[in-house]
This record gives structure tokens, sequence and C-alpha cells, in this order.
């Protein structure tokens, strides 16, 4: 009678044990079968990601531009509505903000979203072609290969009587300093003084510091005032005579490795840039020597 008792009590711990081996098993595969669907899932997305190149994964932030083309989350950059015109000589931004373009047909402005075409035909332009444009601040000029014209108070194009001072009708560049306007033509540079009239700047004039006649491009920096021809490029220190050419400096298109033309200049605050058909070169020589240590070195 003394033994039943303990044979129960060891039947009773058993089975308590064992129900606790059999709860603790069923957590463990239930542990499991969550952790092997995680791991498939991470692989469905890792294999979505190889496969489909591009595109992003859920975790990441949002991107700015899809890679994968014709996407449809792709965005599109928000530039203005193209303005039909014709080839582009020459744009400028005049103070108050307004796009104006000079083309083979005449002048195309562009303010507010508002275009305005002014032409030959139409009578609201006095040639036939615009090649090139500045604004000394007050004025937006225009040279043509038919001579000058200027934007009037009564916000007409006219033909500019300074034009006729103008060592040739054929106007290539015209760049302005602030003060000053200057002009490159077919047969020499000229200025506007303060009286509007053009003083002519040609080969003759300066006793050969300006090598050549046909001034492409002009620029001006600092007291300095360069012109692009076919012999290569002249600087002249307007701070003297034109006509002394000791106070001009030239660089030969041969020696000096220049591609022609020179289609047109920068300046950096140190250099002077200049773009080619072939790339852009620069000045060894700073601005600041050009007067005391000047070298006609070009470097690619």
């Amino acid at each position: 009678m003394t033994q039943k008792p303990q044979e129960n009590g060891k039947s009773a711990g058993g089975a308590f044990w064992l129900t606790l081996f059999v709860i603790a098993l069923v957590f463990y595969f239930m542990n499991e079968s969550k952790k092997s669907a995680s791991s498939r899932r991470e692989d469905s997305i890792s294999k979505r990601q190889t496969d489909t190149p591009g595109t992003p994964p859920a975790d990441i932030a949002p991107r700015k531009f899809s890679d994968s083309a014709g996407s449809s989350t792709a965005l599109h950059i928000p530039f203005s509505r193209p303005v039909e015109s014709a080839a582009v000589n020459d744009l400028l931004i005049d103070p108050s903000g307004t796009l104006w373009a000079a083309t083979e047909a005449g002048i195309t402005s562009i303010r507010n979203d508002l275009v305005t075409h002014y032409r030959l035909a139409e009578g609201t332009f006095p040639f036939p072609q615009a090649q090139c444009l500045a604004h000394d601040g007050q004025r937006l000029w225009v040279g043509t290969l038919f001579g000058l014209c200027v934007f009037n108070e009564n916000r007409r194009f006219v033909r500019a009587e300074a034009s006729a001072g103008l060592p040739s009708q054929m106007i290539w560049d015209l760049t302005s300093d602030g003060k000053t306007l200057w002009a490159g033509t077919q047969n020499g540079a000229a200025f506007l003084d303060q009286d509007d009239n053009f003083v002519v700047i040609d080969s003759a004039s300066t006793n050969s510091g300006l090598r050549q006649d046909w001034c492409q491009r002009v620029f001006r920096v600092e007291n300095w005032f360069v012109v692009a021809h076919d012999s290569g490029i002249s600087l002249w220190n307007t701070g003297f005579p034109a006509a002394n050419p000791e106070w001009w400096k030239n660089i030969d298109h041969a020696r000096a490795g220049l591609t022609r033309p020179v289609t047109d200049f920068a300046f950096d605050g140190k250099q002077l840039w200049l773009s080619t058909p072939r790339g852009v070169l620069h000045l060894t020589t700073p601005v600041s020597r050009f007067f005391s240590d000047f070298v006609p070195n070009l470097v690619s």
C-alpha cells in the first residue's frame, strides 16, 4: 500500500514534464516557421531587385528620377515650352529680365512666358537678320549684317543714327562695359563716344597695332579691349592712345597654335579664356600682368 502513492507521483511528474516538452517543441517549430517565411520574403525581394535593375527597394528613400526606362514613376524636368524661331545667333537677358534672341529672321523676346517676334516682314524690325546683342544699362543694341539698330523709348526697333559712323555695316559682335558700346565689324572695330558717335579702330588708325580688320569677336576686361580676328588676337590698353602700337599686345594664331575662329571670350577674375572649334584655351599671363609681363602663350 505504501508503494502505490509513490508510483502515482512519478507518473504525474513524468506527464507534467512531457507536457512542457511538447509545448516548447510547438513554440520552437512556430518560431522557425516565421523565420523561414521572413527569409523567403527577403530572398524574393532580393531576386526582384536583381532581375529588374534600377527598381528601388521598398525600404530606401524615394528617388527623384527613375533609372528604369519607361517607368511610370519617372519625373520630367519642367523646362519651358519650346519656342520656334529661326537660327539663333546671340542671346541676352536685359536688366528687366527679358530674354532677347538675335536670329536669322530678326529678334525674338520672351518675358513672363510672353513671346514676341520682331521681323522685317511685319514692319517691327528694320533689317532681315540679327547677328548680335548688347545692353549698355539703358538701351538694347542689335548688330546685324546690314547695320546697327536700337530699341528706343517707344519700344520700337529703329536703325541707329550712329550706324553710319561704323567702319562697316556688317557687324559681327557687340559688347558693353556698362559705359561704352563696342562693335566688331568686317572692316575694323569702333566704340561709341559721349556724343553717340563711333570712334573707329582699324589697322590704319592704330599703325598696325590691330593686326587685322575683320573683327569677329570683341571683349572688354578691366582696362583692355580684346579683339579676335583672322590673324589671331589683338589687345589694346585703353588707358593710352590706340594710334600708338606700343600699347597693343598681339597673339599670332600660327605661333600660339590658336584654332580659328575664336567663338567667345570669358574672364574668371584672373585669366582670359577663349573658346574655339577645337576646345577651350586660356592665356597663361594673368590679365593684371598684360602691361608689364605679357607672354602670348595659350594653354588648351
